[in-house]
């Protein structure tokens, strides 16, 4: 998902998107834990990460139109995302 101003654009693996009318913040209240906000201007499902290169770039599992950069202010909170996920995704296992 993408922030653009007050709108969210979610990309999907087949490579659609769609529109919605309400901002990041509010999906990121919603959405369960498999999702975590790498930048101000992006949310990622992390079922489809598979790393994060050394110039903090998130590589994800499809084609994305844009780098998503994990910044500093948000890299505490996405790696505590992240752990905790990859802890619930390997019990499920």
């Amino acid at each position: 998902m993408a922030a653009e101003g007050n709108y969210t654009t979610f990309y999907f693996t087949d490579g659609l998107r769609h529109m919605a009318c309400k901002n990041l913040g509010y999906y990121e209240a919603i959405l369960p834990e498999c999702f975590a906000r790498p930048h101000r201007s992006y949310i990622v499902n992390l079922h489809y990460l598979y790393g994060i290169n050394s110039h903090n770039v998130l590589q994800m599992q499809f084609d994305t139109p844009e780098c998503v950069v994990l910044t500093c202010d948000y890299r505490p909170e996405f790696e505590r995302r992240h752990d905790r996920w990859l802890i619930k995704h390997n019990e499920t296992e």
